[in-house]
This record gives structure tokens, sequence and C-alpha cells, in this order.
């Protein structure tokens, strides 16, 4: 086992223990019995709420974005439009090897919606994987071959700060790129840099790949990081809430669909 896939398994141990170890319902069982029929079980709510959070945990997706509600985002007409329409037709977006490409300045919400949408396609039985731009190429430089073939194993990519970009990394790029489009993955990227910059940063052969592969929004408003600063000292002191009702409600639908699967 690599030191990666045991960082993650230990991730996913302490999940298991912080939620269903410490239910209070259960006892750390998982399931409780029916009221009717002692010999019938059912998962109880601590292990609903397990599975669907040690998918995101697998897929790498932060849990400073967990908790999130697509519902509660500032976001512009035509970024909220655009982005329920995708993820209204995910499957369809697999099937094509369709994505998109977030643009905008600094804590504008284009990680977070590219979130939800990997949070969606989670629920809808996908497999996703979040990534920087950096963390690949860190891992390409290193040779972790196992690191590289755990990010590109998704179906849907989340590809993060692609403007942190140089020349000596610009084959690099287009050869993963090509690679992830002949194989019809789902790339969502997210960039700080203006459609200008981008391109300049990327080269005409990579934004070409895009072009044909991804629709791009724009997004702007309020710095939302100011937000989340004044609000340190309440994450600091307090616990992370894993029953918050936007998890509820993606891990009962994921329950939901897994069970009609």
């Amino acid at each position: 086992m690599t030191k990666f896939n045991q960082e993650l398994r230990n991730q996913v141990e302490e999940l298991k223990h912080n939620i269903i170890g410490r239910c209070k319902i259960c006892h750390g069982k998982g399931t409780i019995t029916d009221s009717h029929d002692d010999q019938m079980y059912s998962n109880c709510k601590c292990k609903i709420i397990f599975r669907y959070l040690s998918r995101l945990t697998k897929a790498l997706i932060p849990s400073d974005y967990w908790a999130l509600d697509y519902d509660d985002l500032q976001l512009s007409d035509e970024v909220r439009d655009k982005t329920s329409t995708f993820i209204a037709h995910l499957d369809r977006a697999h099937k094509l090897g369709l994505g998109l490409i977030f643009q905008g300045n600094n804590g504008v919400g284009k990680t977070s919606v590219a979130c939800e949408i990997g949070k969606a396609a989670i629920v809808q039985g996908f497999s996703v994987r979040y990534f920087t731009l950096a963390a690949y190429v860190d891992a390409t430089f290193a040779k972790n071959e196992d690191l590289i073939d755990y990010y590109e194993q998704g179906q849907f990519l989340i590809i993060d700060e692609v403007d942190k970009c140089s020349n000596k990394i610009k084959v690099m790029m287009d050869n993963l790129f090509r690679r992830l489009f002949n194989m019809r993955k789902v790339v969502i990227c997210a960039t700080n840099a203006d459609r200008d910059t981008l391109d300049a940063l990327l080269g005409k052969s990579i934004v070409s790949l895009l072009k044909r592969h991804c629709m791009r929004l724009i997004f702007d408003g309020e710095d939302y990081s100011e937000v989340v600063e004044d609000n340190f000292e309440s994450r600091l002191l307090g616990e992370f809430n894993y029953y918050a009702p936007a998890i509820k409600k993606m891990a009962y639908d994921f329950e939901k669909f897994d069970l009609n699967r």
C-alpha cells in the first residue's frame, strides 16, 4: 500500500470514528432494528452520512465545501442558470465528455460551484477527483504514478488553479488534457486569470482543446473569503457539524440513488 493510499484510508477511518463511533442512536453499530421486527435492520443516519462523506473524502473534495448548499451561493443569473442545467444533465455530460471552465477573482465562488457539481456527481454514482494543477505537476515531477493514476481515475475531474502554469509544463498540460478528453472525462477547471491572461498562459493548443470540450463561465461579485475570515474564531472553537442540512440532504439523496441502482 502506498503512502497516499494509507493516508486516505486513515482519513476515512477517522471519519468513521467521528460519525458512527460517536453515534448515540446505534452506539457505533451503524444499523438500527425495526421497531416492529427485530430481525429487520436499516442503516442508521450516522451510516448514511458516513457513506456519503467517505465518498467526498475519497474524491479529495476539501471539507470546507462539504456543508455548502448550492442554493445559498451568491451567483449571477447566468452562472446559476448554466451550472444548474449542467447539474441536471450530468449523465449526458459524462457520455459526451463535456466540462466547464470557471474564471473570476479570488473568493467569488468558482471552487464552491465546482465542488457542488462534484458532490452532485457523487450522489448520482459517478467517481470524482478534486486536485490543483500544482498538485498534479508535483506528482508528475516526483514520478508518483500511484497518485497520478488516482487523480485520473475519476469520471469527473475538478482541476483548480489552472492559471498556475509555466512554459516548462505546457507540454505536460497539453498531453494531460488530450488524454483526458480522449477518454471523455468531464473536466471542470477553475482559474483566477481572465480570458486573455489564461489564453496567453496556456497557449493556443490547450485553449483550443478546452474550447472544444468546455463551456466558459465568468464569475464576479464580492470576495467571500472575507466572510470566512470573520467567522474564524467560531470555526476554531466549534466542532464540525457532520449533520449540517446540506450534508444530510445530499447524503439521503445518495442513499436513495444507491438503493435504486
